[in-house]
C-alpha cells in the first residue's frame, strides 16, 4: 500500500512539473525560419543555438513570428538578404521587412553573425509588446569617427566596378575510369541602380577516359569565350541594353559564334519589389555569325544568321512558399521552324502542417541544331560526352513530397555522431 501510495505521489509530482515547464515554455515566444533557398539553410543550427531566449517550431502556423529570409545572389559574387519578421498568432498584423547587403568573399563566420545581429534588432520589435520587455537590456557603442574627413574616406574609391579572376579544377576516378576538368574566368562588374555592366569571360576544358579491356578511350571538350551586357533603366518597369559575345566550343562543332543583340525589359512590378515579387517580359532582336570546326548536317562550315527571343521570368517569394520560373522561346528569322522553346521551374509550396511539395526542372523542344556534325565519329566519343547528338528534346526534373509530424520543437540542436559514418 505504501508503494502505492508513494508511486501516486510521484506521478502528480512529474505530472505538476510537466505542466509547470509546459507553461512557461508556452510563454516563449515561438519563432519559424523559412528560409526559401532549399541549398541554403539560413544557418539554421546557428541562429537556434544563439537565440535560446526563443522557442523554435517547424511549422509556421504555431509560431508567433515568421522569420522569411529570401538569398539573392549578386552578379559580383556577393549576397543580398531580404528579411521579413511576420506576426502570427499573438503578433497578428505586425510585421517588418529589412535588407542586408554582403560584400563578395566574406566567410560563413561573418555572414551568419551580420545575419544574427540583424534578426535580434527586429525581435526587439517583437519582444517589446510583451510582459519580457524588462528584461531587455541595450548595448549601443559609442562611435568616435565622426569628422567630415573620416566620413568622405568611406566613399567608394572603385566607384562600383568589380574584378573576378578564379581558377577551378576537380578531377575523380578509379582504376579504369577519370574525369579531370579545370575552368579558369576573369569577369567584370559594375551595377548602380539606374544600370548594370556585366563582362564574363572562360575558358573549360574536360577530359574523360575510361579503359575497358585494356582498351583506352578517351575524349576531350574545350570551350572558352567572352559575353558581356549593358542594361539601363528608363523607368522603374521599362529597362533597355544589349549583349555581345564570342565563343569557341568543340562539343558543338563551333570554331566561332559571334552574337550581337540589343534588348528590352518590361517588369510588370517594381524593380524595388525583386526580392519578393519579379514578372519580367524581355525580348532580343540579333545577329549571329557562325564558323564551324567541320561541315554540319545543312553542308555549311560558316554562316550568319539573324535571330529573335522572347521570354518571360517568374519569381515570387511568401510565406508559403516559392515560384521561379523561366519560359524562353526562340527562333532564326529567315526560317522560323528553326527554334527551341524552353520551360524552367522551381516551386516549393507548404500544402499543409508538416506537407511540402516541391518540383525542380527543366524542359525543351529543340528544332535547331544547325551545328550538328555531319560525319559520325567514334561511339566512344559520343559515349563519353565528347560530341553533340541529334535531339528533339531535353529534360531533367525532379518532384518531391515530405511529410512531418510529431514535435513541434526545433530549439534542440545535437551534432553527437554526425558525418562520422560513411
Amino acid at each position: 500500500m505504501k508503494q502505492i501510495l508513494f508511486l501516486f505521489i510521484l506521478f502528480l509530482f512529474s505530472f505538476h512539473s510537466h505542466l509547470f515547464g509546459q507553461s512557461k515554455q508556452e510563454q516563449r515566444i515561438r519563432l519559424f525560419i523559412n528560409c526559401q533557398d532549399e541549398e541554403f539553410d539560413c544557418f539554421n543550427d546557428f541562429l537556434v543555438t544563439e537565440l535560446s531566449y526563443f522557442y523554435f517550431v517547424r511549422d509556421r502556423r504555431q509560431s508567433d513570428i515568421e522569420i522569411l529570409v529570401i538569398e539573392q545572389s549578386a552578379p559580383s559574387g556577393g549576397r543580398k538578404y531580404t528579411l521579413e519578421f511576420n506576426g502570427l498568432n499573438r503578433f497578428n498584423k505586425l510585421k517588418v521587412s529589412d535588407t542586408i547587403y554582403i560584400k563578395p568573399a566574406e566567410t560563413e563566420y561573418t555572414i551568419r553573425n551580420i545575419l544574427l545581429k540583424t534578426i535580434k534588432v527586429h525581435l526587439f520589435y517583437f519582444v517589446y509588446q510583451t510582459n519580457a520587455k524588462a528584461n531587455i537590456d541595450i548595448v549601443y557603442p559609442k562611435d568616435s569617427t565622426n569628422s567630415i574627413a573620416e566620413v568622405e574616406s568611406k566613399v567608394d574609391k572603385w566607384r562600383n566596378w568589380i574584378f573576378m579572376f578564379g581558377v577551378e579544377g576537380n578531377m575523380e576516378g578509379e582504376t579504369n575510369r577519370r574525369q579531370l576538368e579545370q575552368t579558369s574566368y576573369f569577369d567584370i562588374f559594375r551595377v548602380t541602380q539606374q544600370s548594370k555592366f556585366i563582362f564574363d569571360s572562360w575558358y573549360e576544358t574536360r577530359f574523360n577516359s575510361v579503359t575497358i579491356n585494356n582498351n583506352n578511350l578517351q575524349a576531350i571538350v574545350d570551350s572558352y569565350g567572352v559575353e558581356t551586357y549593358y542594361v539601363h533603366s528608363i523607368s522603374n518597369r521599362f529597362s533597355a541594353g544589349g549583349f555581345l559575345s564570342a565563343e569557341h566550343d568543340n562539343f558543338r562543332n563551333i570554331n566561332l559564334q559571334f552574337r550581337v543583340a540589343p534588348a528590352i525589359e518590361y517588369n510588370f512590378y517594381n524593380y524595388s519589389d525583386n526580392a519578393t515579387k519579379q514578372l519580367r517580359l524581355g525580348y532580343q532582336l540579333g545577329f549571329r555569325h557562325f564558323q564551324y570546326l567541320d561541315s554540319t548536317v545543312f553542308d555549311k562550315l560558316n554562316e550568319s544568321r539573324s535571330f529573335q527571343q522572347l521570354s518571360l521570368v517568374a519569381n515570387f517569394a511568401r510565406p508559403w512558399g516559392s515560384i521561379n520560373g523561366v519560359l524562353l522561346g526562340n527562333s532564326f528569322l529567315n526560317n522560323l521552324r528553326q527554334n527551341r522553346f524552353t520551360a524552367r521551374l522551381n516551386l516549393s509550396i507548404r500544402l499543409a502542417e508538416g506537407l511540402n511539395f516541391t518540383v525542380d526542372g527543366s524542359t525543351s523542344l529543340v528544332n535547331n541544331q544547325i551545328s550538328l556534325l555531319k560525319k559520325e565519329l567514334p561511339e566512344e566519343v559520343y559515349l563519353l560526352n565528347g560530341a553533340m547528338l541529334p535531339t528533339s528534346f531535353l529534360y531533367e526534373v525532379r518532384l518531391g513530397l515530405t511529410f512531418t509530424f510529431g514535435s513541434s520543437n526545433s530549439s534542440i540542436i545535437n551534432p553527437r555522431f554526425e558525418n562520422i559514418d560513411d
